[in-house]
């Protein structure tokens, strides 16, 4: 009522849910909608829709586990899933600041104030920007309730049964760099929290987080071997790459405004908590002591000079780009260190301090550096989608396309450019990658080629574009959607139609998915980056390159080689009948997970112009069957029970030992 960002949300005039920059997310849920209706073990492991094939659990953005958002999915329809993601977790952090100020002892009035300061500080309302954001953001004050009242009990009880399961949820959810540094605030709480008996409930505490672990087990393993896998872990690799630059840690520089506004904003509610300890005093504090440590962890994890470790060993601790992210919690949790203080004063002080409660409510509700009624949520958006020519694509046989807009950089307000991951809500294949860690192999081979790597909201200007088509054509791109100014003049492209501003583009004798070849070169394995764009770009002159496959592969002449493909997500199955012999390739990014057998047995994935995936076959009639699994999963998804039974064991146990005990 007070807020019209909270008003329009409720209402619907404004939303955020659908847009440019959201569709990052929608997008893949409207993959995991299609999946969850017709589910493969393929399907579930392998978008063959994004970046030419993709592994759900690498992308760490999209929660491709988060229960609640596959519930949702296979629920509602998608832009209705994406809504409810939003209402959802905006209630729970309500619930959660509620909960909080309970265990903290506030009575109704002053946790209605503090709880609305929360919401309406401006961090809160940042929350909006991104799925991720405000999924780590809506467990955090769960988590600090429920790791309040776990506190110092007896042996291993129901409350730290729900802290595992809360903070497995919550790590399904969160946004790895805000989840991290949330999680590093939870574990300073708890252990002011258990002072005293740290010792006594050591047992109780390592439980509760080794099975949190165990219930997350089949995300976590495959996260991390995909990580190993990713263009953002090898990142420096990528020497002649000015956008590098922003996943660097030690390219940022922190001045002072920055950490002022990064860790005090807004000002006013700041200068009022501040007062309100000089007035109260810190010693019955429960939040002052582990959040002042936590402030000295961000110190030294963000700010230059004070960062010593970080600066001294060349080592980042926790190594995250735009590092002042780790004050964010003081601008939002804020209130509730007055709050905390409130609760335990008397008299002429108590009246003070409420007074300054709703000093940081009007602070939260006025200072914010844009607009509530047009900022922080935008408004629906009216373009249509091209569905008439996406479904001219489907009808096709399968070929990704290449989404390329103009001339500007667009604003997250302004109408949808499909250079985000529309092509999932769409229904149809994206030779792009779009989110936070591409495959290590696709980046290699597609960071200087236009309109394939991190160009969200980015001009594609068309003399760059249209001067590529023949390298989109050997990397089996098959369309092209244009919706910037002026006509390509590239003899390939053949104009299919028009609908809503955006043209489409056939790409005359593209590479399809799977073929054979009769002609590789055999290169050595290059040792900078900058070489396979080279090799890449000199695919339509030379032809596919490889680097280890066998050199009499391709004997067969591929217009003499019978193929029949039967083709699904991360399941490829291929009848070969090759008079001499041939090598076969399927143009899908290669990954740790695939395998390969020709009639049954195993044999080798060699790799074919630096991204896709290649076997020999012999003379004959042979099958090559292709499968995709994320490395990991099903050992995890094994851990799961068992995480389940620790906590059921420990909670029986524990309970016996208090029966034993009692008098």
């Amino acid at each position: 009522m007070l807020s019209p960002v909270y008003r329009d949300f409720v209402t619907g005039e404004r939303n955020r849910w659908r847009g440019t920059s959201p569709a990052d997310f929608l997008g893949p849920m409207a993959y995991d909608a299609r999946v969850l209706r017709d589910f493969s073990w393929g399907a579930w492991f392998w978008n063959p829709d994004k970046a030419l094939g993709f592994p759900r659990m690498q992308d760490l953005g999209t929660r491709p586990l988060y229960p609640v958002d596959l519930a949702l999915a296979a629920a509602l329809p998608v832009e209705s899933a994406w809504a409810w993601h939003f209402y959802l977790h905006a209630a729970l952090k309500i619930v959660g600041l509620v909960l909080l100020a309970e265990a903290l002892g506030c009575p109704l009035w002053l946790n209605v104030l503090a709880t609305a300061a929360a919401m309406a500080a401006e961090a809160s309302l940042a929350h909006f920007g991104d799925a991720t954001y405000i999924g780590s953001a809506a467990w955090l004050p769960l988590m600090l309730w429920l790791t309040l009242r776990a506190a110092r009990r007896d042996g291993f009880t129901g409350w730290d049964a729900a802290w595992s399961v809360a903070a497995a949820l919550w790590a399904l959810a969160f946004h790895p760099q805000y989840g991290l540094y949330y999680g590093v605030l939870v574990l300073a709480v708890m252990l002011w929290a258990e002072r005293g008996a740290l010792r006594r409930r050591l047992p109780a505490l390592v439980l509760r987080h080794v099975a949190a672990g165990l219930l997350v087990a089949p995300w976590l393993l495959p996260a991390a071997l995909h990580y190993a896998e990713s263009g953002r872990r090898h990142v420096l690799a990528f020497e002649d790459w000015p956008f590098r630059v922003a996943y660097t840690w030690w390219t940022y520089k922190m001045k002072w405004p920055q950490f002022l506004n990064a860790a005090f904003y807004p000002w006013v509610a700041a200068l009022a908590i501040a007062a309100g300890a000089v007035v109260a005093g810190l010693r019955a504090s429960r939040l002052w002591a582990p959040f002042g440590a936590y402030f000295v962890f961000g110190l030294f994890h963000a700010v230059p000079y004070l960062a010593l470790p970080m600066w001294l060993s060349g080592v980042a601790l926790l190594p995250f780009r735009i590092p002042e992210r780790v004050f964010e919690p003081f601008t939002w949790l804020g209130p509730f260190l007055l709050a905390d203080l409130v609760t335990s004063a008397g008299g002429r002080r108590r009246l003070v301090l409420a007074a300054l409660m709703v000093v940081v409510l009007g602070a939260c509700l006025l200072q914010t550096t844009a607009d509530p009624r047009s900022a922080y949520l935008q408004p629906p958006f009216t373009r249509p989608l091209p569905t008439r020519l996406a479904a001219l694509v489907r009808a096709e046989p399968r070929a990704p396309a290449v989404f390329v807009t103009g001339p500007d950089r667009s604003a997250d307000s302004e109408q949808p450019r499909l250079n985000s991951n529309h092509n999932l809500v769409l229904g149809i294949p994206g030779a792009h990658f779009l989110g936070e860690m591409p495959n290590l192999y696709f980046a290699r081979a597609t960071y200087r080629v236009p309109g394939l790597l991190f160009m969200q909201r980015l001009a594609t200007p068309l003399a760059d574009w249209d001067d590529v088509v023949d390298v989109y054509a050997e990397l089996g791109v098959g369309w092209v959607f244009w919706d910037g100014a002026g006509e390509p003049v590239h003899p390939r492209l053949a104009f299919v139609g028009d609908e809503h501003g955006f043209r489409l583009y056939r790409i005359r004798d593209a590479r399809p998915t799977i073929y054979a070849l009769d002609r590789v070169r055999r290169v050595p394995a290059p040792t900078a980056t900058a070489d396979v764009a080279a090799l890449v770009f000199s695919l339509p002159a030379l032809g596919p390159f490889c680097y280890d496959c066998p050199v009499d592969a391709a004997v067969t002449p591929a217009r003499d080689v019978r193929l029949r493909p039967t083709w699904r997500p991360g399941a490829v199955d291929v009848e070969v009948d090759a008079a001499r012999g041939t090598f076969v390739v399927l143009g899908e990014t290669r990954s740790r997970g695939w395998r390969a057998t020709l009639d049954g047995a195993p044999v080798t994935i060699h790799a074919v112009n630096e991204l896709f995936q290649a076997v020999a076959v012999p003379p004959g009639r042979h099958v090559i069957a292709w499968r995709f699994a994320s490395p990991g999963f099903f050992v995890g998804l094994a851990l799961v029970p068992l995480g389940v039974g620790l906590l059921i064991a420990a909670l029986r146990w524990s309970a016996r030992g208090r029966a034993t005990n009692a008098p």
